[in-house]
């Protein structure tokens, strides 16, 4: 240990290199490592968690799929009746916010906007975390109320929570307070890592039988899970095909299609398709998901993206063990002499780069907790507090100080050993490997990573710009949202106009739905005259609400107010249109829903240019805007702020809506924060990505330094011969150079048909995308070009102005 020691401490310039390669590349690794499995931790705390499902909704004609996270009302029972195999079924769903208040304290009100409505098997599929109350019967009444411990300490306080005298109190739920809620459970908080979050549930029996009680199978508003026993890939198989059973049986048979078109009928895929509960969140990107999930083939990347930086790290220590190849050979030679045995060598250069890793695993450390804050904006997330006192993050950190130490050592351990005594002592070259060797080689690998990252991050920073300034068909800046949950109903032309009193508002208007929503309800129309509907996106929109979002009408015209016609009327976009086959739509009567208690024979007023309702991952779809009538469910206010005075605006619409609605709380947010939330993990991935640019970059750097000192070493004779014969700087430099330019250029042969089939891979994934252009390739070529310029410059160009006497003199 001290011979070790002694020898890091003489070559501390060397060692420094190592350290800080190594130190990078391990918390990069530890960092990215700790987020990839928290990521894939999701929802893995239920019991029995590889029991549990959900069932999706798969709907495909002529070649096209639709695939929901949802899936209709009856179902559930028809699976509960039909399907032995499930030992539990329940139904979880959101249909509108809750004004609630606690029962000994009716001036603090709260605005719950996750609460759930579930079914009274809901503890049996997913049971996690019921610290009071019965499972069983917790959901079997109307009115019933399951609260996670925060809420129930947001209502009645810590102390109550803690003594256990929440149960059996009650909620007093409506802005009158006049609905009581009996708590009949208290249950831990969900964890972070579940794809379900909510602050309240609440017994699914409580809403009316036209929703609760719903036979519409083409209705998909319930995400639906079950939990069963059949998990061998036979047992599976034969669940499943029970499942598309009732999609043909009781699905298909409900289409509008069923009477008017049986041959195109019998072309569908209709299916039910399970997903285990676990995989929801890194697999699942469907329609109407509880939320934006995350990307499989993302995490991967980070995952892969540490292993490759850790990599070029150990790269690094070779070259640089290597460069001291010389020198450590005379060495080397002086203890075989002396009696040292190949196996007592080994040991001695692998105890060199274990310790080396060790103190790198300590600088490791440093890096990890100074960079906590800024692997949150990188993650999303942070390693938590406490995880540095946890043994599996000490196990992990020694570990991969062993493997790194091990790993990056092997080479010089073994090949240094073996260095001929009488050449070393001599004082001749040693040459371990040829110059297009593994060294090369290694180099070679470093630029072609640091160029695919360098490209790759540039074309994700490509698409997500483009994500970001791209025409959406709205304006969605300066637009201010309230969820309005039935506070402001017959007074909504009243309290408009109190809004527009100031002038920082320019417009406002009512609807059921907004862009960037995770669920938009469909309904069935069917031109008068064609044989043939189909199922469209459905907003209720007031008259206001189209301009307030500064949307385009293309033809036609707006809903008036006080027009009794355009109460039956319908405005439609570009892909309505096309989908429902009308040349001419204005003034085309639709029938929608037709053969249901709300049908209705609607005259189509306008047609507005497509917009993105949904994310750019999608192509945009058919939807039909009917009249603001009167809605039972949950709405919202669009206020259009102007550039000017924002700050009074807002104050303004807090001040409106406390004086029209006093006892109720105002919840409002921006809709270009909400929209942004759909592609939340590219901006992620873009970030990401930048940050192991420059790592890739750094640590490159350090791999070139090392191999120019390689070459240096072996021709620092040949380079002051030249100089005695005349060579000037530029020459040297230019001949030291050379070698590092066709490294180069071999690596970028390399890198462009993988990032070319890579990047072609990946955009297929946006139904709206850029074009791909040679320019991230040529700029990652020009970035590593600069850098191989200016380290090799650096280098060369301090051997060059060296004495050459001092090369020359033991010759």
């Amino acid at each position: 240990m001290k011979i070790t020691l002694r020898y890091l401490l003489k070559n501390r310039r060397t060692t420094l290199l190592n350290v800080l390669g190594l130190a990078v590349g391990m918390a990069t690794f530890l960092l990215i490592t700790d987020h990839v499995q928290y990521e894939r931790s999701y929802d893995q705390f239920y019991e029995k968690a590889d029991e549990v499902f959900r069932v999706n909704t798969l709907w495909g004609f002529e070649g096209k799929e639709e695939r929901y996270a949802t899936t209709p009302p009856p179902l559930a029972e028809a699976i509960r009746s039909d399907v032995p195999e499930v030992e539990a079924i329940c139904r979880v769903f959101y249909w509108s916010d809750f004004t609630m208040r606690a029962d000994n304290d009716l001036e603090k009100v709260f605005r719950e906007t996750k609460a759930f409505a579930v079914d009274k098997d809901f503890f049996k599929v997913l049971n996690y975390g019921l610290i009071a109350g019965d499972p069983a019967t917790a959901f079997a009444e109307p009115a019933s109320v399951v609260l996670p411990r925060s809420t129930a300490v947001r209502y009645f306080g810590e102390e109550a929570v803690r003594d256990g005298k929440v149960l059996g109190r009650q909620l007093l739920g409506g802005k009158d307070a006049g609905t009581p809620w009996a708590i009949t459970g208290i249950m831990e908080d969900q964890p972070a890592n579940s794809h379900l979050q909510f602050t309240m549930l609440i017994s699914a029996s409580s809403y009316p039988d036209d929703l609760y009680r719903n036979q519409v199978w083409t209705w998909n508003v319930m995400h639906t899970y079950l939990r069963t026993k059949a998990l061998t890939p036979g047992a599976r198989e034969q669940l499943q095909a029970k499942l598309k059973n009732i999609a043909e049986t009781k699905t298909l048979p409900s289409m509008p299609m069923a009477e008017s078109n049986p041959e195109l009928l019998a072309k569908a895929n209709f299916d039910y398709p399970l997903q285990a509960i676990t995989d929801i969140h890194l697999t699942s990107n469907y329609l109407r998901e509880m939320r934006p999930n995350g990307n499989a083939t993302y995490v991967g990347l980070f995952l892969w993206a540490a292993y490759l930086v850790l990599f070029m790290a150990i790269i690094n220590f070779i070259n640089l063990a290597t460069a001291q190849a010389t020198r450590r050979a005379a060495e080397t030679s002086v203890r075989k002499v002396l009696g040292a045995s190949y196996g007592s060598l080994v040991r001695q250069h692998l105890s060199e780069s274990v310790v080396t890793a060790v103190l790198a695993g300590g600088l490791a450390l440093v890096l990890i907790i100074g960079w906590q804050e800024g692997a949150a904006q990188w993650l999303g997330a942070t390693i938590k507090g406490d995880a540095f006192i946890q043994p599996i993050f000490w196990i992990k950190l020694l570990g991969l100080c062993l493997f790194t130490g091990l790993a990056a050592g092997a080479y010089p351990a073994l090949f240094l050993s073996r260095s001929t005594t009488m050449n070393a002592l001599r004082g001749r070259q040693v040459k371990l490997i040829s110059d297009y060797s593994l060294r090369n080689s290694l180099l070679v690998v470093q630029l072609v990573l640091s160029m695919v990252l360098m490209a790759g991050s540039w074309l994700i920073y490509q698409q997500v710009d483009y994500f970001q300034n791209k025409e959406l068909g709205f304006a969605k800046n300066n637009l201010l949202v309230i969820e309005n949950d039935r506070e402001i109903e017959e007074r909504k032309d009243v309290f408009k106009e109190e809004l527009l009193r100031h002038p920082g508002v320019t417009e406002v208007g009512f609807s059921n739905g907004l862009p960037g929503q995770p669920v938009y309800q469909i309904r069935d129309f069917r031109a008068e005259g064609n044989s043939e509907g189909a199922g469209l996106n459905w907003i209720l929109a007031d008259d206001t609400f189209l301009p307030t979002l500064d949307l385009e009408l293309l033809a036609g015209e707006n809903f008036k107010i006080g027009n009794s016609r355009d109460s039956l009327g319908v405005i439609l976009n570009e892909a309505a249109v096309k989908k429902l086959a009308l040349e001419n739509p204005i003034g085309h009567v639709l029938i929608k829903n037709e053969g249901r208690d709300d049908e209705e024979r609607l005259q189509i007023l306008g047609v507005v240019k497509d917009f993105h309702l949904q994310s750019l991952h999608q192509e945009i779809e058919p939807l039909a805007f009917c009249y603001f009538k009167d809605f039972v469910f949950k709405d919202y206010i669009s206020i259009r702020l102007s550039d000017e005075d924002v700050a009074g605006a807002i104050a303004h619409v807090e001040n409106s809506w406390s004086a029209f609605e006093p006892d109720v709380p105002l919840r409002y947010s921006f809709l270009d924060e909400n929209y942004n939330e759909l592609f939340k993990s590219e901006v992620q991935l873009s970030k990401l990505f930048g940050v192991f640019t420059l790592l890739a970059c750094f640590i490159a750097g350090l791999g070139l330094f090392g191999l120019v000192s390689l070459l240096l070493t072996e021709r620092v004779k040949e380079i002051g011969i030249r100089k005695v014969l005349g060579a000037s700087l530029g020459q040297i430099v230019l001949l030291l150079s050379r070698q590092f330019l066709f490294l180069l250029v071999i690596a970028f042969v390399v890198v462009v048909p993988l990032f070319w089939y890579g990047s072609t891979e990946w955009l297929q994934n946006f139904a709206y995308r850029i074009d791909l252009t040679p320019t991230p390739l040529l700029g990652a070529g020009l970035g590593v070009l600069l850098l191989a310029a200016v380290t090799v410059g650096i280098r060369a160009t301090q051997a060059a102005l060296a004495n050459p006497v001092e090369a020359l003199k033991n010759d």
